[in-house]
């Protein structure tokens, strides 16, 4: 396990990684209290420690037995099936690395986490409705959408940066097994797939792939308001640090990988897919920063 008890939590959760932790509302805040971005750190690696344990337990784990057990529907070849043990163990081991690491931190600080408290993440909220109307071949393939989007992101961690960086980097290892497991499973499963359910799975790429891309602004919020932010100060940072123009572009090249192989596979097509989630973006940030 990695040791997440420094005594700053910038040597844990640097600030390059958490872009709003330098707004000046925020840096006058800090002049006044001493702690202000401190505090806001550490709510930033909490709600990525949680968020990584969710979907690992929740989401991940919950297809990947399936896929072990040969209870997901398809017909799969047995070493595919035999690798679904391998990846349930990854997966249940980076559950317990970030719970450890949440036990570090809040041992050594004392702060109360937000996620998963007061607020849960919308990734979360959003699957389960998507459930809801669609049923389990959704959560299928946010599972398949999201394991094939999170190794970009842990990529840009290197094993030199600060402790849950290396952390990060880490799990990345891990995650490049995963994107080429569940990159075969989406390529063998699709022949079986009738022709209205690829439709139906085309038309909710976007969604899939919003709920786990998109910020989690929600959180975000009411992490900043428990800082000592006012709900205006909260709206003003985010609106600052996430506008759409800028923000789109970075999504887009974050989701390229699924985006591409969605399309190739014929589920979908690239322009409308870009088109439907800048929608979804947009909506979502002036919900939160209007």
């Amino acid at each position: 396990m990695r040791d997440l008890t420094a005594p700053s939590i910038e040597q844990i959760f640097p600030a390059r990684f958490v872009p709003y932790s330098s707004h000046p509302i925020i840096t006058r805040l800090q002049e006044h209290t001493g702690n202000t971005r401190s505090r806001i750190l550490t709510h930033a690696a909490y709600r990525y420690l949680d968020f990584t344990i969710k979907l690992e337990l929740l989401v991940v784990n919950d297809v990947t037995r399936s896929i072990a057990l040969d209870r997901a529907g398809f017909s799969l070849p047995p070493e595919l099936v035999l690798d679904a043990y391998k990846v349930y163990c990854d997966e249940g081991y980076h559950a317990l690395f970030s719970m450890e690491g949440i036990k570090q931190i809040h041992a050594v600080n004392l702060e109360r986490p937000v996620v998963g408290s007061t607020v849960n993440h919308r990734y979360l909220d959003s699957l389960r409705q998507i459930t809801a109307n669609h049923g389990e071949l959704a959560r299928l393939f946010f599972t398949i959408v999201s394991e094939t989007l999170i190794t970009g992101y842990l990529t840009t961690a290197k094993s030199s940066d600060a402790t849950i960086m290396a952390l990060l980097a880490d799990h990345a290892v891990d995650e490049g097994r995963h994107h080429s497991f569940y990159s075969s499973f989406l390529e063998i499963i699709t022949p079986q797939i009738t022709r209205a359910n690829k439709r139906q799975i085309g038309s909710l790429f976007p969604d899939l792939a919003s709920a786990f891309l998109f910020p989690d602004l929600p959180v975000i919020t009411e992490e900043l308001i428990h800082c000592g932010l006012t709900v205006d100060q909260a709206r003003e940072v985010l609106a600052d640090t996430y506008p759409v123009d800028r923000l789109m572009p970075q999504i887009i090249s974050a989701g390229r990988t699924p985006l591409r192989k969605f399309g190739e596979l014929g589920y979908c097509s690239l322009e409308e897919s870009v088109e439907r989630m800048e929608t979804n973006l947009t909506q979502h940030v002036s919900r939160w920063t209007a």
